[in-house]
């Protein structure tokens, strides 16, 4: 079966498990309650949280392209943004490593190994918690809530930070891992990627895309606070914001593809431990994921196709990306 094929059959898995955790949550909360909640949505919110939800793109587009200018690759702003939207396509792979993609997409169109180019994707994520982390951490203080999910998510990003700035640790690490036939085939490539990541993720490095993640993700908040009030819930934005972060780190953490299933049972939890009606909690949880995850992917495909010209076909371009580099010259 092709690489592409095989996008494709994880991308139904994907969307029949969210289907799945949709129909779970939904009994849950009862059906017929379930859909007075979605029938009393004051729809004019959705405008709203469609721009909230985009401005995140937009914004999350600046740290993708201050990256690349770290590394030095050159390339001309519309590209770059053609590149970067069109990686949300694989937004529902787990940890959304799966826009490797956007470094493929780079290769093609200026030539640049997707070894350097790929530890962009990494330091994006590594940023993006970061941010996450620190959104939640102003509301674990006040209500003295989820501080052991932050500082999980806190102590991974410190010991990938710790890694890959000591490239013998790193080594060491990477030659022990190789009596997996996976790591084996691309330890090569991790190799050749390890410059990129290391200047990517040093100290100096870290705090301005972080800055930038900050606003890109409070925009999401934002858009989940505006569900919340569609659907009459009595939710505060400091409260909105730390149940969206600490949901989203979780599902971050559990390296499920699009976070699902682990994203949506804390947030409706979270939910109605705030007091929220069941029916309502499930119905935000839902509408915010369908906005959060399947309109990225939705957006992905539109630029991807918009320019399939210069791109390819997309199982070529998914097979391409997925490949062993291990004879490409770093």
């Amino acid at each position: 079966m092709s690489r592409g094929r095989r996008f494709r059959k994880r991308f139904t898995i994907s969307m029949i498990l969210s289907a799945g955790v949709f129909a779970i949550l939904s009994i849950y909360s009862d059906l017929p309650e379930l859909k007075k909640s979605f029938l009393s949505f004051s729809w004019r919110y959705l405008p709203l949280v469609t721009v909230l939800v985009f401005l995140n793109y937009v914004i999350r587009f600046f740290k993708w392209d201050h990256y690349l200018k770290l590394l030095n690759i050159k390339l001309s702003r519309s590209e770059s943004f053609s590149i970067f939207m069109s990686g949300m396509i694989m937004t529902v792979t787990p940890g959304k490593f799966g826009e490797v993609l956007k470094s493929y997409l780079l290769k093609k169109v200026n030539h640049t190994s997707i070894s350097k180019s790929s530890p962009i994707i990494l330091a994006e994520r590594i940023t993006d918690l970061l941010a996450f982390c620190l959104l939640a951490g102003i509301g674990s203080y006040s209500l003295h809530k989820g501080e052991k999910v932050i500082t999980a998510g806190l102590v991974v990003i410190g010991l990938i930070i710790f890694i890959i700035g000591r490239k013998p640790t790193f080594i060491a690490i990477l030659n022990f891992f190789k009596r997996i036939p996976f790591v084996a085939k691309h330890s090569s490539k991790l190799e050749r990627a390890y410059d990129s990541a290391a200047n990517l993720l040093a100290l100096k490095n870290i705090l301005f895309p972080t800055i930038i993640s900050i606003p890109s993700w409070f925009s999401e908040c934002l858009a989940f606070y505006f569900i919340l009030s569609g659907l009459g819930c009595e939710v505060t934005l400091f409260k909105a914001t730390f149940i969206y972060c600490i949901s989203t780190i979780i599902g971050a953490l559990s390296m499920l593809p699009g976070g699902l299933g682990a994203m949506e049972t804390s947030m409706t939890g979270m939910l109605i431990l705030a007091g929220v009606k069941k029916s309502s909690a499930v119905a935000g949880t839902i509408l915010i994921r369908c906005f959060t995850l399947w309109f990225a992917v939705i957006t992905g495909a539109f630029f991807f196709y918009l320019n399939h010209k210069r791109f390819g076909d997309i199982d070529d371009a998914i097979e391409e990306s997925s490949k062993s580099e291990i004879a490409e010259q770093g």
